[in-house]
């Protein structure tokens, strides 16, 4: 490895620790596998271990992470209010936290009418649309609104405390 102008030694793109772990071989020479074929590969092959490491990393640089974030966000504007970008965040949010794509979601909102499933009212934008699901399952239930999903949630999905709620509101109403 030679050293960089700051001193400090350049790295491949992976370790010869990975190839001597990895059960993919690659060869340059012969054509099988591009070195990023093979990264691709090895992260596939490895993507439990990759998330573990990346999560203790964030953790112990959470601040550098997020100034590097904030960082690239005021350096490349025309990028962030793009809609490309701006998709595939979202994609990215679905994914990670209720495990569908963009395009499930879009279907569900076309299925749906653009409407709430409890209120009825329109989607104004995708901020205050909320995927409702069960939290003991994951399963997906349908999209509310932002009100109908925060009311459902004080209620702990219960259909005894909503039962109560509505008797209480017919007394008094």
């Amino acid at each position: 490895m030679k050293q960089n102008d700051l001193g400090r030694q350049e790295t491949a793109i992976f370790s010869v620790a990975d190839a001597i772990d990895s059960p993919i071989s690659f060869n340059l020479i012969g054509g099988q596998m591009t070195p990023k074929k093979w990264k691709h590969n090895w992260y596939k092959n490895n993507r439990e271990t990759v998330i573990k490491k990346s999560k203790e990393w964030y953790l112990k640089n959470r601040k550098r992470a997020l100034l590097t974030r904030k960082l690239w966000k005021r350096n490349n504007p025309n990028k962030v209010k793009s809609l490309k970008y701006k998709q595939q965040a979202k994609n990215r949010q679905l994914q990670r936290r209720h495990g569908i794509t963009l395009e499930y979601f879009n279907n569900l909102l076309k299925i749906q009418n653009n409407e709430c499933a409890i209120c009825g009212n329109k989607f104004r934008n995708n901020k205050d649309t909320c995927v409702d699901h069960d939290h003991n399952t994951g399963k997906i239930r349908q999209l509310l609104c932002f009100n109908c999903n925060i009311g459902i949630g004080k209620f702990r999905d219960s259909i005894v405390l909503v039962e109560k709620a509505l008797s209480y509101l017919h007394k008094w109403l």
